[in-house]
């Protein structure tokens, strides 16, 4: 969002939609498919960047308030698209997921995820800057 808005100039809001679709494929190859959460997690990314590439292609020589209105009807698409597939993804209530785990050792509380995801965020920090 910061590199789109601060540095480019431009208006989305279609970020949440992206976000949904990569928690939702993580949450359903986790439970449904029985993958581990180290191979969904790739795979859910890829699938949220194939989304991107299919409404960036047709979004790309758009700005200004069409970027926005574009992105904003993803995120009413994303959300119409959770709650019809109501046996899939559990629809309005959400989908429960199981903890994380290496291992034996589980991510079962806030002050673990914190520790996991500190060094992430440092490191695309770090990465937005220099970019």
């Amino acid at each position: 969002m910061n590199v789109l808005t601060g540095s480019g100039g431009l208006i989305s809001l279609g970020h949440a939609g992206f976000v949904a679709v990569g928690a939702y494929v993580s949450g359903i190859l986790t439970t449904k498919a029985g993958l581990p959460f180290w191979l969904a997690l790739p795979l859910s990314g890829f699938a949220a960047a194939a989304w991107r590439f299919a409404i960036g292609l047709p979004a790309l020589r758009l700005k200004g308030l069409y970027l926005a209105m574009i992105t904003m009807g993803f995120v009413f698409v994303v959300e119409y698209g959770i709650n019809e597939a109501a046996t899939l993804t559990g629809g309005g209530e959400g989908l429960m997921v199981n903890s994380i785990r290496f291992g034996s050792y589980k991510l079962d509380n806030d002050v673990k995820f914190y520790f996991l995801i500190t060094p992430i965020v440092i490191f695309l920090c770090y990465f937005t800057k220099n970019f």
